[in-house]
């Protein structure tokens, strides 16, 4: 069971929030940014780490003699070849030479013993720019170098060098870049949408003062336009010359009606009780007269009936009205009531009650109050063989109390505004149905007023479910 505003919330199409849309965007940007300036710098140091290498090939390289017009004319001996290119190798470098027919000249004889040396003697592709090639868990950087004679290419030489332990702490370095850059992302993301959060605050709370005065309230705070950005301080100055003005008007409204309500029901009474005099002389009278005067005693007590009720509600609406909060057996409150009505309105009514009993915290007075209006709402909107009953049950952190009747129901468009003055469904706005407008919404201000909610649900042609809820006495859980 909802109360009317809950159910026109979720009635509400689903929109996507300016808080979402900037939180989405500030994160997007910060991805966006921060991980392409990870990417750059991952891109820039594994150049900065060819280049460093290549220039370590190219100085082992610059060590070799020219040889390119011995290879050329044929007079480069096979152990020349060889003594040169071991002489320039070592532990983790390695050189080889191809002439322009493909075949391998010399090479390092630490190659031979290298399990890699099938994979690297197989290299056939020339290039200058330094390459990183995985074998066997190792990372070996390779390039070539064209020998040339008279301007033709003669042979290649093939300069490795193996860098498994620097390419290694390369990728952790980028590793914990990454990991870096991951944190900084969620970091500044949760510190952006907290930002975002906090700058919209003024926002959310100008929407409570409209929806707290939507929902009836008159009891809300201004909010400080020093503790805003600039950009919604005009906002927050409209909303509290509105907060002003609203209240101005509640609080003339409430004067108006409590002045008036007590300056016509002293005469009133006193008419009343006029005509309830001259009525019992009614051997005097004709039978128009009778009638007349008859008529007259109704729409008087009608009138007071009205009054009473408007000071009630003024009172409530004034917090003028105590609330004596303590724990309550609510089986026992509605167990008076349902004695009342059986006794006075000659009407029964069905109890549904769980065998455990169940205490809230309320004013028992207030709450007995607050039955007596539901369930002669109910009675008048129900004939006379139709069933009412009430149903109690427990709902952490509510304690909650049904009043059911078989009636002519209610449209969703009156439900919206059933609790309001005056307001009665149109269908049964006529005098034969009795009330003045006024028990709904005294019910609604008193259980608010000790901290509940009271709501409807109603199907035309099958009946009404009234439910108050009151705050569940914390041991009972």
């Amino acid at each position: 069971m909802f109360s009317p505003a809950d159910g026109a919330n979720s009635q509400r199409p689903l929109r996507s929030s300016l808080q979402m849309r900037l939180t989405l965007g500030a994160i997007a940007a910060i991805w966006g940014g921060l991980g392409l300036g990870m990417l750059w710098m991952s891109w820039r140091t594994e150049r900065m780490f060819l280049s460093d290498h290549r220039a370590k090939l190219s100085a082992v390289v610059q060590q070799m003699p020219d040889q390119e017009v011995a290879i050329a004319h044929g007079s480069a001996s096979q152990s020349d070849l060889q003594d040169m290119v071991n002489r320039l190798s070592s532990a983790n470098t390695w050189l080889w030479i191809r002439d322009h027919q493909g075949n391998i000249l010399a090479r390092s004889n630490n190659l031979q013993v290298s399990e890699n040396q099938d994979a690297l003697l197989d290299l056939s592709e020339t290039t200058t720019t330094p390459k990183i090639l995985r074998l066997h868990g190792q990372y070996i950087i390779w390039c070539t170098y064209p020998l040339e004679h008279k301007g033709q290419i003669i042979g290649q030489l093939y300069v490795a060098k193996d860098v498994t332990r620097d390419y290694s702490m390369l990728q952790s370095v980028n590793r914990d870049l990454m990991m870096g850059t991951g944190m900084g992302v969620v970091t500044m993301s949760g510190l952006a949408a907290w930002l975002i959060w906090r700058s919209l605050s003024p926002l959310r709370q100008a929407n409570q003062i409209a929806e707290a005065y939507s929902a009836g309230s008159t009891n809300i705070s201004r909010l400080d336009p020093d503790q805003v950005p600039v950009e919604v301080q005009e906002l927050v100055h409209t909303c509290n010359r509105l907060v002003d003005r609203l209240s101005q008007t509640a609080e003339q409204q409430r004067q108006f009606t409590n002045d008036v309500s007590h300056e016509l029901r002293t005469p009133l009474s006193l008419v009343y009780g006029y005509l309830q005099s001259t009525l019992r002389r009614s051997p005097n009278l004709t039978e128009a007269q009778q009638e007349m005067l008859s008529m007259a005693v109704s729409e008087t007590e009608r009138t007071i009936e009205l009054l009473q009720g408007l000071l009630e509600l003024a009172r409530t609406d004034s917090s003028a009205v105590l609330f004596n909060l303590e724990p309550v057996p609510i089986g026992e409150v509605v167990g008076d009531v349902i004695r009342m009505t059986e006794q006075f309105k000659q009407r029964s009514l069905k109890l549904e009650v769980p065998s455990q009993p169940i205490v809230a915290r309320a004013d028992r007075e207030h709450l007995l109050r607050v039955l007596v209006h539901l369930i002669d709402n109910a009675i008048q909107y129900s004939e006379p063989n139709q069933p009412i009953s009430l149903t109690l049950s427990r709902k952490a952190p509510w304690a909650m109390i049904q009043v059911r009747d078989r009636g002519c129901g209610i449209s969703k468009e009156d439900q919206a505004r059933i609790f309001e003055s005056f307001y009665r469904v149109d269908a049964s706005r006529s005098r034969a149905t009795g009330g003045v407008g006024l028990g709904l919404a005294i019910a609604k201000s008193l259980v608010e007023g000790m901290g509940g909610q009271i709501g409807v649900e109603s199907t035309p042609g099958v009946g009404s479910v009234f439910t108050v809820k009151l705050p569940l006495l914390e041991q009972q859980g």
